[in-house]
């Protein structure tokens, strides 16, 4: 490592106390740094191990990777265990654990590491409280070998830094938003809206979802942040809300089974990036506007009004009728008996002709039409 290195990360962890995205550059230097395959900061949720926070690094695992360790390889992970159990005064890694052998024969190693070409991972914990895991990943590749002590010890320097920064960086957050402003943003919509931030926290919502919320047993607002009594949908809840600020980074998530979440038998949450263009030369993600979409919540508008109020063809007004309903772009070709890339042609169309930009947009204004039109 170059001498100037430590000093160099050091000043950027101070900038992570005042602004979030400045752990993008705490991870990208410490790639440079220390010969690193990929680094990760994260938040993730004790519970349900839901991620709340992420930024990363380096040589990027694609998205099939990313869901199998959140989905399956995460419970195997002896590095992690450590982490969660020993003193976070330090950094752990794989090579100098007490069960090193286990850990390099454990199927999260040898199914999911070591594919990847990886040899090694110094982990340590930032910030942990009764809901919060806060953690930074720094993983090795076979061609540059395990983590030397010197190494080790140079990452146990910056440590006092970086957890000092991760504390503020992710402490009463909301009170840098300007809540009056957000307020009437979502009091605008007519089906159940919140906002959330990266980290999970409900920096808003209207009148209706917090009725639905209190009407429906499945749901909860503890400590601030939406809570599922089913762990597994509260899971993939929060996976769905970094996955929703990921695509905005150029990830390409696509599965069609997740661009609804069912949060019971006849609840379904939509997801919509939030997006501030006026602080950087490109998007910044500032948070997730989920939206509730039932039959039991909204009584459908006739197809024939969608045609005569926006001019879309038959076809056009059924996909956006059982959109506005909550139906998944998969579940309306299926039942509309056409592919889904014509249900996405016909999409297309309707935003051009409704003057949306997105399945949120479209959803409040069909919902927003009185019967009576």
């Amino acid at each position: 490592m170059n001498a100037r290195s430590l000093p160099l990360i050091e000043g950027i962890a101070t900038n992570t106390v005042f602004n979030k995205e400045a752990w993008q550059l705490v991870t990208e230097q410490l790639v440079e740094s220390f010969n690193l395959q990929i680094s990760h900061m994260m938040i993730l949720n004790k519970q349900s191990m839901g991620l709340r926070f992420h930024v990363d690094a380096g040589q990027r695992i694609n998205d099939e990777l990313a869901n199998s360790y959140m989905n399956h390889y995460i419970n195997s992970d002896h590095l992690l265990h450590r982490v969660l159990n020993a003193p976070a005064d330090q950094f752990y890694t794989i090579a100098t654990l007490p069960d090193a052998e286990v850990a390099y024969a454990s199927e999260h190693f040898q199914e999911w590491a070591k594919p990847q070409g990886l040899i090694d991972s110094a982990a340590a914990c930032l910030i942990s409280d009764n809901d919060w895991l806060g953690l930074l990943i720094c993983n090795r590749s076979e061609t540059e070998g395990p983590f030397t002590a010197l190494e080790i010890e140079q990452l146990n320097q910056l440590l006092p830094r970086l957890q000092q920064g991760a504390l503020h960086s992710f402490s009463m957050e909301q009170s840098a938003n300007d809540h009056a402003r957000i307020e009437a943003l979502v009091e605008t919509f007519r089906i159940p809206v919140a906002i959330l931030s990266e980290t999970g926290t409900i920096n808003a919502m209207n009148t209706s979802m917090r009725t639905l919320i209190e009407s429906v047993p499945d749901l909860d607002i503890q400590n601030g942040h939406m809570t599922l009594k089913n762990k597994n949908v509260e899971k993939l809840l929060y996976l769905s809300l970094v996955k929703t600020a990921k695509r905005i980074e150029g990830y390409n998530f696509t599965r069609e089974e997740e661009e609804n979440l069912q949060v019971s038998d006849h609840l379904f949450f939509g997801f919509q990036p939030l997006m501030n263009n006026h602080i950087s030369d490109k998007p910044v993600f500032t948070g997730v506007m989920i939206y509730a979409v039932s039959p039991n919540l909204i009584k459908p508008i006739q197809a024939e009004k969608l045609s005569a109020i926006f001019g879309l063809t038959q076809k056009e007004a059924a996909v956006a009728q059982q959109l506005a309903q909550g139906q998944a772009l998969k579940t309306i070709a299926e039942a509309e008996r056409i592919s889904l890339n014509t249900v996405k042609f016909h999409l297309k169309n309707i935003f051009e002709k409704t003057g949306c930009s997105s399945q949120l947009a479209l959803n409040n204004l069909i919902n927003s039409i009185p019967f009576s039109t």
